[in-house]
């Protein structure tokens, strides 16, 4: 056996590099408050992350221009799907869904209609770490849905909290929640249990359906069938999908068999999508990595049925279309064959086989007295039997022709229908980027104004602390010992120096540092910056770390050529060309001036 590789650091010496507690909790603060703005008003929300849920997430989430957010209640998504049945860790899943465990590269062990995975969780962890890697979601785990927004008619998102502070309602006074509209959501809450089929149960109790059943007994052929067959849009806005289609139609339960849950998801994705007018495998307008059979079974009972009875009608007819035209072709040869000396005894049973019409020419066969006087009967008959063949075949050929003008014309109409299927989905994708662009014209022109109306709100708090100063400045005198104006302003003068210098020798310095060299607070320091750098004498930028670092003209001039040699630049690849304009190291002098009072400190 070859040898383990050796970490890339010494575990004997390692240590980490220093931090403050603040920046650990402001990062985090920061981002969670940012996602929660973000996904305020999003695509889609799916409510419940067992394994239902993430496969639906996992298939929304292939398009990167829809937002999907995900409830979860426990700090562990996942749901059932961590063990097996009676906690056993082995997942089995019944053939074709395995497919969908080839597309996630998870390994099993084969048999004839079903695999195996070794233990649950690596399904799991798998999907749910290609999920969470996309930029398009967001799982909030420890928040409960307790309630829906409804408008109209419609359901319009969800109502949300901690999933603590849900379930201690009882023990404490009011909490209100807070609220996460959407424009389709997607209930795989499974079936019922303390938090299990709530967005059902919750139709149910404002009369938007009119029962919730419950799951049946045990039938593992007849429940997953049902559970992909039945996953649908079950109210305007609000799509049921996993265990929880058992609980609302009273299907049997599946047991230890996950494959349903798994195309249940991908359905109720693919329905979502449909419902946005984006692309989608339900009425066959998704190009992806979906594959066939995955694709077919989230189709519609109805819909399956039609396309296999068309694809039996179409095989009919190729077959009956192959077996025509050999036939069409011996009649075409026999009938141009020329007469040799067996012409009498072919002829004559073909003759007698010819069902002809009433009014039908019919030639008499004469006795064959000499080889001279049957001579001329004979060709008479031969000529009429041609003319019946030709007859026969123009039949046929008037026939053929008939079929294929036919099936020309159901290939246009095929034709036409297809073109206007596209025309009305490219139609409903125009009106949704153009409802999406509205929409985000009118939030820039809300934040343009909040920003205008709190800078113009500033102004006026400064204006007034200015006129307080003018106010109370003619209360003070100065006696005739102490410095003079001057000098004051000459001191003030010095110090305001001090500290631009300060700040250009050391490039990037911490403001708490430079609070305490120049013994201001850190607010003041701030508004001292801001202050310069509206004079002209600093530039620069504050990082959300608590530092700032100062970026000279020079500087800022050669990043603003760069990007002028470019042309258009990505953030990322200008950050990793900034250290080449940006230099953030102190200066020389500074560090040798460090150096020497260092020594006469020493000294």
């Amino acid at each position: 056996m070859s040898a383990a590789a050796s970490p890339p650091y010494d575990l004997n010496s390692f240590k980490f590099d220093p931090i403050k507690e603040s920046i650990v909790s402001r990062e985090m603060t920061r981002r969670y408050m940012m996602d929660m703005i973000t996904y305020a008003d999003t695509d889609v929300v799916v409510v419940g992350a067992g394994s239902a849920g993430l496969s639906c997430a996992y298939e929304l989430s292939k398009n990167p221009s829809v937002q999907v957010a995900i409830i979860e209640q426990s700090v562990s998504p996942g749901g059932g799907a961590w063990l097996g049945g009676q906690l056993f860790s082995s997942m089995v899943v019944r053939k074709p869904a395995h497919l969908f465990l080839d597309e996630l590269n998870i390994e099993y062990d084969e048999q004839d209609n079903y695999v195996v995975i070794k233990h649950a969780a690596l399904f799991t962890s798998t999907i749910m770490s290609k999920l969470l890697a996309r930029p398009n979601v967001k799982l909030f785990n420890a928040v409960a849905a307790e309630d829906l927004i409804v408008k109209g008619g419609r359901v319009g998102g969800v109502v949300t909290n901690w999933a603590l502070v849900s379930m201690n309602h009882d023990t404490q006074s009011c909490m209100d929640p807070n609220v996460m509209e959407a424009k389709v959501v997607v209930s795989s809450c499974g079936h019922d249990g303390p938090f299990g089929a709530t967005g059902v149960k919750r139709l149910r109790s404002i009369g938007m359906i009119e029962s919730v059943p419950g799951m049946k007994a045990l039938d593992m052929n007849a429940a997953e069938d049902a559970i992909v067959r039945l996953t649908r849009e079950i109210v305007p806005g609000m799509i049921v999908t996993g265990m929880e289609v058992a609980e609302i139609d009273g299907s049997p339960r599946m047991g230890p068999t996950f494959g349903a849950m798994m195309i249940s998801g991908q359905k109720a994705a693919h329905l979502a999508l449909k419902s946005l007018g984006l692309a989608n495998a339900v009425d066959g307008t998704y190009v992806g990595s979906t594959h066939p059979e995955l694709i077919l079974a989230s189709a519609d009972a109805v819909e399956t049925v039609d396309a296999m009875e068309e694809l039996f009608v179409a095989v009919l007819s190729m077959l009956l279309l192959v077996a025509l035209i050999p036939l069409y072709l011996w009649k075409r040869r026999q009938s141009s064959q020329s007469p040799d000396h067996t012409e009498e005894e072919v002829q004559v049973p073909q003759r007698e086989a010819v069902v002809r019409a009433t009014g039908t020419r019919r030639m008499r066969r004469r006795p064959a007295s000499a080889a001279s006087t049957s001579s001329a009967p004979l060709e008479e008959e031969i000529v009429d039997g041609s003319d019946d063949e030709a007859a026969e075949g123009d039949y046929y050929n008037t026939k053929a022709s008939k079929k294929k003008e036919k099936k020309r014309q159901e290939r246009e109409a095929q034709r036409q229908a297809e073109e206007a299927s596209r025309e009305s989905r490219h139609t409903k994708q125009d009106r949704y980027a153009e409802m999406r662009r509205r929409k985000d014209e009118e939030r820039e022109a809300l934040e343009r104004q909040q920003e205008e109306e709190a800078l113009a709100q500033k102004a006026k708090e400064e204006e007034a602390a200015a006129l307080e100063f003018e106010k109370w400045k003619g209360d003070f005198s100065v006696d005739a010992e102490g410095t003079t104006e001057n000098e004051v302003q000459d001191g003030s003068q010095g110090l305001l120096f001090d500290f631009v210098e300060y700040i250009k020798k050391h490039k990037c310095i911490p403001l708490e540092d430079l609070a305490a060299e120049f013994k201001l607070r850190t607010q003041d320091c701030i508004n001292r910056i801001n202050s310069l750098e509206n004079m002209g004498r600093l530039s620069g930028v504050m990082d959300d770390r608590g530092k700032y670092i100062y970026i000279s003209l020079e500087e800022m001039q050669a990043v603003a050529d760069y990007i002028k040699r470019q042309g258009r630049v990505s953030i990322s690849h200008l950050a990793s060309k900034s250290n080449q304009f940006i230099d953030l190291e102190p200066k020389a002098q500074f560090v040798e001036e460090i150096s020497s009072v260092e020594e006469i400190t020493a000294a």
